[in-house]
């Protein structure tokens, strides 16, 4: 792997070069998880010359300047002035985001001016590109300029930065999950019994007959918006009632399902595992729908509640609207996660009618997170990220505590192990 600094410029006045100053260097440790943690530096120096009869105008060659850059030298040995130069570092292809790198500053040369004199991004073709930017006369104001022939000079650009690349993800499962159906079945009850008297052909009496009269309610699971989730995610279903009557009609004061109940096998948060389902319609209807109350989700915490008033309600912290959903727990394991529904007391019997469904459980949204350590006055060398925005104090503002733990600045080791010990903690 070579990199490049293309602020590459000629040895000599009046000779162009256009091969660069110097390859980097770096080093590769790789890591348990299959990642790897990159000692890189750019290890290479800005070159400029004069023409002997023109000792105040100097030259220097830049890909950023597009050719020879002739320029004043006081304008040259200006303290604003700054030449920028670049470093390529392939990366994995599997790296999409520059969040996803580890990126600690190490040292530096005299001539930049700054730890944060550089920046990173994610190029084309897998690679990381690294731009720095020297001034010279920091590099003369520390005597660090050394001549290179009777009419050039060049002074060292090295920065060391630490470039951390976690290991490859995991490889999507594809989660072929198969369910088994719990319930399902229509309830039905005697409504009315009808004595009919049987005679013979001369119109005697013969015996009595009975016609006996029905009604029935089944109860489906209709509308399921989601087959497949993560484990933590939501989905939401309907459920549909309808109940028939043999004999009565809807005028005649019997009523379809009164109360739909979902039942579910585990629950996360302060969701109960039995929900009474919202009618759609008034209850008097023989048609009916129901649907989920709505979920209200703390935005710090994440706790879960139907009721916003809950006694476990953190007041301090504000609710979001989670829709009318059911949340599988964080914890759930991969496979199917079968619920029913329960429609009670229809008609004068008070029948009731079951249904269920399941929904495959596949994975995690901690699958999508990137476990990495950053030091807390420079957490985001690349950027703020928009989740990050407005609250970088958090993690700023351990500054004081961090030094007193590593007064070196050095980062504590980021070990295999301890992602182990984060990850199990999380799943017990």
């Amino acid at each position: 792997m070579l990199l490049v600094l293309v602020a590459s410029v000629p040895l000599t006045y009046n000779i162009s070069i256009n091969k660069v100053n110097a390859a980097g260097s770096y080093t590769e440790t790789p890591t348990q998880s299959g990642g790897k943690i990159i000692e890189w530096s750019s290890n290479t120096y800005v070159e400029y010359w004069w023409e002997a009869n023109k000792p105040d105008t100097l030259m220097y060659k830049s890909e950023f300047t597009n050719g020879i850059v002739e320029i004043d030298r006081m304008k040259f040995f200006n303290s604003t002035y700054k030449i920028k130069a670049q470093s390529i570092v392939q990366i994995p292809d599997y790296i999409k985001d520059i969040n996803e790198l580890d990126i600690e500053f190490v040292s530096k040369s005299v001539a930049i001016p700054s730890e944060d004199s550089y920046a990173v991004e994610i190029l084309p073709n897998h690679q990381l590109r690294i731009l720095v930017n020297s001034t010279p006369l920091l590099a003369k104001n520390a005597g660090e300029i050394f001549s290179t022939g009777p009419n050039s000079a060049k002074y060292l650009v090295d920065l060391k930065l630490r470039i951390t690349i976690p290991g490859p993800p995991p490889p999507i499962s594809t989660c072929k999950i198969e369910g088994d159906y719990l319930a399902s079945g229509s309830g039905s009850s005697l409504v009315k019994t009808i004595k009919i008297p049987v005679y013979d052909d001369e119109g005697d009496f013969l015996y009595y007959d009975y016609k006996y009269y029905y009604d029935y309610l089944t109860a489906n699971i209709t509308d399921l918006s989601r087959k497949t989730v993560k484990a933590g995610f939501g989905y939401e279903f309907k459920v549909t009632t309808d109940y028939s009557n043999e004999y009565y009609g809807m005028s005649d004061g019997w009523y379809g399902a009164q109360r739909v109940v979902a039942y579910f096998p585990s629950a996360d948060s302060f969701l109960p595992m039995e929900v009474e389902l919202e009618p759609l319609y008034p209850t008097s209807n023989w048609h009916n729908e129901w649907i989920l109350p709505r979920v209200f989700v703390e935005k710090f915490s994440g706790n879960m509640f139907y009721n916003k008033y809950d006694v476990n309600r953190d007041i301090e912290d504000e609710l979001l609207d989670g829709g009318n959903k059911w949340y599988t727990p964080f914890k759930q394991k991969d496979g199917a996660y079968n619920f029913y529904i329960r429609a009670y007391d229809a008609g004068k019997n008070s029948i009731s009618a079951a249904d269920s469904e399941w929904v495959g459980v596949c994975g995690s949204p901690f699958d999508d997170y990137v476990v990495r350590l950053v030091r807390p006055d420079n957490p985001f060398p690349a950027g703020v990220g928009s989740n990050w925005q407005g609250s970088e104090s958090i993690i700023t503002d351990l500054v004081d505590w961090y030094y007193e733990k590593h007064p070196q600045g050095e980062m504590p080791e980021k070990s295999d192990e301890w992602v182990t010990e984060w990850a199990n903690g999380w799943a017990n």
